[in-house]
């Protein structure tokens, strides 16, 4: 059966270092298992693994606010993250990988939960977004590695999508990149589809319920080395800003 792990963080580098963590403890066969790790943060900007931060979102904009940008360790596009926003992570050994199909259980959840209408929903090719009434509603990312397998989407439901705009897609670059070789995002219009923050919390409620196991959320990791590790990483301004500059 699906462990699902809800997170009582909001801290993007707690977050972030948390499903980096379960993903290394599978690749070296330390865990095994499906896991669902659903999170929400604070506001931030994630960046793909192989994205310039300079090129993805305003840098300058984002620190007057005081919000960090994370770097993940999976490739794809840069998202928006704040508290109206639900991160859902599917991880599992590699050799478990075709027995979820995660994208459509995302799909059929959320319209049931949100009572959408289904011919509305799609799942787009070939980045497996989901799409309602034409807009962008869910963009996800993916790691695999010779043991393990890492897939995790955002699910817009209630946030503040100004945010998505004005530090994504409608800035300039305080840096000359042109010559820097990275990933670039693709922009699209976007959705959510709740209509208040405790949508969220239902939602993870509505989710976790049907679809595995629910565990107790560890307040000291059982691998602290392994958290440890991976929660400096995140925070390292190496990490963030120097591995495409």
């Amino acid at each position: 059966m699906v462990k699902i792990i809800v997170s009582k963080e909001k801290d993007p580098y707690v977050n972030a270092a948390y499903e980096a963590m379960l993903f290394f403890l599978l690749e070296e066969k330390k865990i095994e298992g499906e896991y669902l790790f659903l999170w929400v943060n604070s506001p931030c900007v994630f960046i793909g693994r192989f994205q310039n931060p300079y090129k993805e979102c305003d840098v300058e904009r984002m620190k007057e606010l005081n919000w960090p940008i994370v770097r993940r360790i999976s490739g794809g596009g840069a998202v928006f993250h704040d508290e109206g926003n639900l991160n859902i992570s599917y991880l599992a050994n590699e050799k478990r990988k075709n027995d979820f199909s995660f994208f459509q259980l995302l799909k059929e959840t959320a319209v049931s939960f949100f009572s959408l209408k289904e011919d509305e929903m799609k799942i787009v090719s070939p980045r497996n977004d989901l799409f309602y009434e034409g807009r962008k509603c869910s963009g996800n990312a993916s790691k695999k590695g010779k043991n393990s397998l890492l897939l995790h989407a955002t699910l817009l439901i209630d946030s503040k999508l100004e945010h998505v705009y004005s530090l994504l897609h409608h800035f300039k670059p305080t840096k000359d990149c042109s010559t820097l070789a990275s990933v670039a995002s693709v922009h699209s219009k976007v959705i959510s589809l709740g209509e208040k923050r405790e949508d969220v919390e239902a939602f993870i409620e509505f989710f976790s319920s049907k679809n595995g196991q629910r565990v107790f959320w560890e307040e000291r990791p059982l691998w602290p080395d392994y958290f440890q590790r991976e929660l400096l990483k995140f925070k390292s301004k190496e990490w963030t800003f120097s591995l495409t500059s």
